[in-house]
């Protein structure tokens, strides 16, 4: 689940990356990321794995099974998974 997701590069200008994101990824369903070149799918992706740079900063919440991805324990989450 994301929850007002924004994402902005830590430079001395605030440039937004992602803003207001929000949504939901059920289980067994196939999802579409659709958009144009440079609007934000790649960097979406990498804040759902929790691989974002060190220069970016995030407000708001990604969460797996209501646990934030900062607690994600990928071995836990694989019992999901048959």
């Amino acid at each position: 689940m994301l929850s007002s997701l924004k994402v902005y590069k830590g430079n001395k200008k605030e440039v937004g990356i992602l803003m207001n994101v929000s949504g939901i990824i059920k289980p067994g369903r196939l999802t579409l990321l659709l958009g144009p070149p440079g609007a934000g799918k790649s960097t979406l992706l990498l804040a759902l794995a929790g691989k974002l740079a060190n220069d970016v900063q995030v407000s708001g919440s990604v969460t797996y099974n209501g646990d934030s991805m900062d607690e994600f324990v990928p071995q836990r989450a694989s019992a999901y998974i048959s």
